[in-house]
């Protein structure tokens, strides 16, 4: 290593202040941060995690499920239906149609139906019919009694 090389290393570099370094691009003539890349992999964990918080966590669930009445938590429900495997929208909004309609269901029964290979929906839905017509059965009797 010769002199002129130390010296050629010497002008790429350029101290502005003690703790940051710039490094001049001979191509560009532009300066680049060293501490530009490490930013840029922080932002990109930043990024990943969100998207990880955000899938694991539906928001949009959860207020719709709070707007409508039904008591439902997050990280017990919400997140343990994910790590249970079992698709949250089914469930919370299976628990909505059910709370709308007069009908008080729990949250892990549903799931338990889901797990053993039932359709969620489709059960509510009876359910839900079902109470109908008792409901007009009982208005029809009471009119004949009158």
């Amino acid at each position: 290593m010769s002199l002129n090389d130390i010296e050629d290393a010497n002008k790429n570099f350029v101290f502005e202040r003690p703790i940051l370094l710039k490094l001049k691009n001979k191509k560009f003539g532009v300066k680049m941060e060293a501490v530009t890349g490490l930013s840029l992999v922080i932002i990109i964990i930043i990024i990943f995690f969100l998207i990880l918080v955000l899938y694991f966590v539906p928001i949009r669930l959860y207020i719709a499920a709070i707007s409508s009445g039904v008591k439902i938590r997050i990280f017990r429900d919400l997140i343990g239906m994910r790590l249970r495997r079992v698709p949250p929208s089914i469930i919370v909004d299976s628990m909505i149609n059910a709370t709308k309609a007069g009908l008080t269901m729990q949250m892990g029964m549903l799931e338990a139906h889901y797990l053993a290979g039932g359709n969620v929906k489709k059960v509510i839905a009876a359910l839900i019919s079902a109470t109908k017509q008792t409901y007009i059965y009982h208005l029809s009797v009471q009119q004949q009694l009158i």
